[in-house]
């Protein structure tokens, strides 16, 4: 069963660019075989998919993409994407992973860069 996706109820947002050492990760529960094998396999930044992300200060906080991200991180990327979400949309998916916020995430032709 499929869902279908709304694009009038969908909040288009940037995608941006964050350093890694800037994001705080959400599950402590890391399958550490599928981390090694995306090593082993490589990262591709071009596929490595957006990362839902929370900004609270200057420390971003994902919400999904905990694997992608410490396989990021070991191949020596030093920036990911994510898509910038509201506290509400954060609280909202960090309750319960069945729940989701429909982002349109938008490529800038100059994405925006937090750096340390």
């Amino acid at each position: 069963m499929s869902a279908e996706f709304d694009l009038s109820r969908a909040r288009r947002v940037d995608l941006e660019m964050v350093h890694v050492d800037l994001i705080t990760r959400t599950n402590s529960d890391i399958d550490t075989d599928a981390v090694a094998r995306m090593v082993k396999e490589g990262i591709d930044p071009e596929r490595l998919g957006v990362l839902p992300a929370y900004r609270d200060s200057e420390r971003w906080i994902i919400t999904d993409g905990n694997h992608r991200f410490l396989a990021a991180r070991i191949c020596g990327i030093k920036h990911v994407p994510v898509a910038p979400l509201t506290k509400e949309e954060y609280d909202l998916i960090a309750f319960s992973k069945t729940r989701t916020v429909d982002l349109l995430v938008q490529i800038p032709d100059d994405p925006k860069y937090h750096n340390l």
